[in-house]
């Protein structure tokens, strides 16, 4: 394996608790490196929320967290309701991030939204941007990636991998050949953009580059939306910094100020 001079690889065979708090304690004293943090747990058992919490404080991590999602989810709503043996563990998780009135999870990737719009909420006081990506391996088992990272370029970068590997789509990977889909599956996400907009009567175009990425979307799908709606001329582009405002400028850290208003009601 290649490893460049000034990298340094060690091999351990400890358990998790114990190289866990290793490390948390050997990023924290090493505030000018990034620590990244890739947990593949053998289950799911040792990981808790506040693990990574801990993990993520100071803003000088990201985290990519696997986890055997199908096998959780066949136990979630019951662990939920009775105490069965062997189900502390997940019990705990849940809890821990929906409190003492955790939904009813309808389907396998209702649970996988819901851990992760939970997750955002339980982490939103460090500024963390959250997202998943799911990967079906066949006979139903879904496996899902959390990445965890407070930087907004970085997982502006994830997602264009998450596209990448699904173009259609932008939630996982099947070993089995997707169907086409149709611009029905951006989830609804032109409305969200409109509801957005109106709710301050105009937004500006860093505002839209965020709200794009934590709605799961790159710049370039609203551009897209942008672009048709001013074609029908629904919207109008607003110049904050005395330029003329020739595009929508959606993009990380644009030295353009623009804003963008609603001025057609009919979508």
């Amino acid at each position: 394996m290649f490893r460049p001079n000034n990298v340094n690889v060690e091999f351990k065979n400890e358990d998790y608790e114990t190289i866990y708090a290793k490390a948390v304690t050997l990023v924290n004293s090493t505030r000018k490196a990034k620590g990244l943090f890739f947990i593949d747990p053998y289950g799911y058992k040792a990981i808790k929320p506040d693990d990574i919490r801990r993990m993520l404080t100071g803003n000088n991590t990201e985290v990519l967290l696997w986890l055997p999602a199908s096998f959780m989810y066949r136990f979630a709503n019951t662990v939920t309701h009775s105490d069965f043996r062997g189900g502390e563990p997940l019990r705990e998780f849940i809890f821990t991030l929906f409190g003492n009135n955790p939904p009813l999870f309808k389907s396998i990737y209702d649970f996988i939204e819901r851990i992760t719009e939970s997750f955002r909420i339980f982490l939103k006081d460090l500024d963390i941007f959250v997202d998943s990506f799911t990967i079906e391996r066949g006979g139903g088992n879904i496996y899902c990636l959390f990445f965890f990272t407070s930087h907004i370029k970085g997982y502006e970068i994830m997602l264009e991998t998450k596209w990448g590997m699904d173009e259609n789509r932008g939630k996982g990977f099947t070993l089995n050949k997707a169907p086409s889909f149709s611009e029905i599956q951006l989830s609804g996400y032109p409305q969200k953009l409109r509801d957005f907009i109106v709710s301050e009567n105009s937004r500006t175009n860093s505002e839209l580059y965020k709200f794009g990425l934590v709605n799961g979307f790159l710049p370039k799908h609203t551009n897209e939306i942008l672009k048709g709606w001013k074609s029908d001329g629904i919207i109008e582009i607003l110049s904050l910094d005395g330029q003329p405002a020739k595009g929508f400028y959606i993009q990380y850290n644009h030295e353009r100020r623009v804003a963008i208003k609603i001025i057609k009601n009919t979508l």
